[in-house]
């Protein structure tokens, strides 16, 4: 699968953004922007029921914009629109979508149910605990699917499953709609030639990455400590919306996160050992930093530091934004170049123990 490189913007307001990344045999592929979205991954503290409005929030106000303005031609009114919603367990269910979809398009939604966990074996990702499965499944429904996806191994043994029930039950679904806070990774594995059943079942697939695709950290033995291999997404070299660098770039504790998004199943059921995690990860951090390693360490996670390139150099780096509006790109490099330079090892440990001590006072 090619990497993109552009992205073309649909619509951009006060309340929404909304991508199109290069479509390819019959995926489309976009990424939503929402305050409530941003919110929910530029302040990791913010979990249990707030955490799931606010991504519920979000979602919902995509798909009316979808609707409105006819965005993606698979979910046309004119179609006569019937739902499918499979629910992952347990992140799945924070994406909410048989309600924000009976809500926007006012069609009753089937609902299904997958247990699936992934779990790391010599260095490889597979599935374990996915013997829970509840079926629910119209004919000639489009079947849609929320999910944190790092990997996309998940996606592809539940798309399997799906496959055969269809199959056994002598139902098809022409259509595939993915919303995900996920990788480029994923998106790679789920197009990979070894996925192509899985891809050319389905007439149309449409992803919705909300606010880009990210990068997964791999195995690098100076962060593992405090990181999670094939876990973890990093901004490191992804494609995200404008909007979501410019206001990363004035929170900047969150270029220092462990990942952008944490664990959803727990970020949402187990608030307080999810909380307690949190705050852990910034005291191994704490403890971790030193003179010697804290710069290498922003730039295995972040692409702050190319701030510090000519303008024109930091543009070439940047090109999946070559249809924003060039003073506004100006504006957030000079943001950016202000906060580069300023994050020296004194500032780091500032942003660090500042962290800690809002930890501290939230959980007080």
């Amino acid at each position: 699968m090619k990497d993109y490189k552009t992205v073309k913007k649909l619509i951009s307001n006060d309340e929404i953004s909304f991508y199109e990344l290069s479509s390819i045999e019959n995926a489309d592929i976009f990424v939503i922007s929402t305050n409530m979205t941003r919110k929910i991954l530029l302040t990791p503290e913010l979990c249990g029921f707030q955490f799931q409005q606010n991504m519920s929030d979000g979602i919902h106000l995509a798909f009316e914009i979808i609707k409105k303005m006819n965005l993606i031609k698979s979910l046309n009114v004119s179609n006569h629109l019937h739902f499918d919603v499979l629910y992952l367990l347990r992140g799945g269910l924070n994406f909410n979508l048989h309600q924000i979809l009976e809500d926007v398009y006012h069609s009753k939604c089937e609902v299904s149910f997958v247990s699936s966990q992934r779990i790391e074996e010599d260095g490889l990702m597979s599935i374990a605990e996915d013997s829970y499965t509840k079926w629910s499944f119209a004919d000639d429904g489009i079947l849609c699917i929320g999910d944190i996806c790092a990997t996309g191994t998940t996606m592809k043994s539940v798309l399997a499953k799906v496959i055969n029930h269809d199959k056994s039950n002598k139902i098809h679904h022409k259509n595939l709609v993915v919303v995900t806070i996920g990788t480029m990774d994923s998106l790679r594995n789920f197009m990979s030639n070894s996925n192509q059943s899985l891809f050319k079942y389905f007439d149309k697939i449409t992803f919705i990455f909300i606010e880009g695709l990210f990068t997964l950290h791999i195995d690098n033995p100076e962060i593992n400590y405090f990181h999670l291999s094939n876990t973890d997404f990093f901004r490191k070299n992804a494609i995200y919306s404008i909007e979501f660098e410019l206001e990363g770039l004035e929170k900047p504790a969150s270029l220092l996160e462990r990942c952008v998004i944490y664990d959803g199943g727990s970020r949402s059921f187990e608030p307080n050992l999810y909380l307690s995690n949190l705050f852990q990860y910034w005291v191994n951090l704490k403890s971790h930093l030193n003179t010697d390693n804290y710069s290498e360490l922003i730039q295995t996670k972040t692409n702050l530091f190319d701030y510090q390139k000519k303008y024109a150099e930091w543009l070439q780096g940047v090109s999946h934004w070559e249809g924003i509006d060039k003073e506004r790109l100006s504006r957030i490099y000079e943001k950016g170049r202000i906060l580069a330079n300023s994050m020296n090892y004194d500032y780091v440990t500032d942003l660090v123990d500042s962290r800690i001590h809002s930890l501290k006072e939230s959980d007080a």
